[in-house]
């Protein structure tokens, strides 16, 4: 019996110190990349409408301002009789300057710059490996979301900012901004959230920032994150892992 009891204690030790040791380890990647997963040094999230002209320009005020733009939308195999593939995807619309920290790895090594650019009237798309599976195209095809024709010019490998968004009901489809028009699904009603991400000059305190913000516009509705904060849903769900965790070592 005591052999037993001391195996169970030496057991659930390590385990609370093993668990302990890992949620540290995360934590610490975590504050390392915080800057590349938030996509700046303040990110601001807006849901259902964009930010108005006062709003605008007073981020573009505190730093270099790059604007996305997030929605779920279908996407279809452009007329083709023997493929009515459809599938729910990840809308994303980016702006020039996207995105401010990080870099947007693209199977092959095209730019993303390159890639969404217009070309015989078709915008380019760039994609996750899945929506090719999904609906049985590849490279060079085309593909409706909403009312605009899209051509699919690369493969996504890395995107900086999307650990930062753990649920995912679709693979990603980023599209340039000037593209978004012509899908036709930016409506009254739309499940659409507006980010905007700045980059402050060196030595700019981001705290300081985001409390003003917050003063100027305490009616804005808008949820502002600093990279004291980068990825709050990872570090909510390591928090809950970690204790059931101890829990099972206790």
């Amino acid at each position: 019996g005591l052999r037993v009891f001391l195996a169970c204690l030496a057991l659930g030790v390590a385990a609370i110190a093993g668990v302990g040791t890992l949620s540290q380890s995360i934590q610490d990647g975590l504050r390392r990349d915080a800057r590349e997963l938030n996509g700046g040094d303040i990110a601001v999230t807006l849901a259902q409408r964009a930010a108005d002209d006062r709003e605008r320009a007073a981020l573009a005020a505190a730093g270099r301002l790059s604007e996305t733009l997030e929605m779920r939308a279908m996407a279809r195999v452009r007329e083709q009789a023997s493929n009515d593939a459809r599938t729910l995807v990840e809308l994303k619309a980016v702006d020039a300057l996207y995105p401010l920290v990080g870099s947007v790895a693209l199977e092959g090594g095209a730019t993303l710059r390159d890639a969404l650019a217009e070309r015989d009237g078709v915008h380019g798309a760039v994609v996750e490996r899945g929506l090719l599976a999904k609906l049985g195209v590849g490279l060079g095809d085309e593909i409706e979301i909403g009312e605009a024709r899209l051509r699919i010019t690369g493969v996504i490998a890395r995107e900086p900012d999307k650990i930062a968004n753990i649920l995912s009901y679709g693979p990603r489809v980023m599209l340039a901004e000037a593209a978004l028009p012509a899908t036709q699904l930016v409506q009254p009603g739309s499940q659409i959230r507006y980010r905007y991400r700045i980059a402050l000059t060196q030595g700019d305190d981001a705290a300081a920032r985001a409390a003003a913000l917050e003063a100027q516009f305490p009616k804005a509705g808008w949820r502002i994150l600093t990279t004291d904060d980068a990825a709050p849903g990872i570090r909510r769900f390591v928090d809950q892992l970690t204790l059931f965790l101890t829990f099972v070592g206790l």
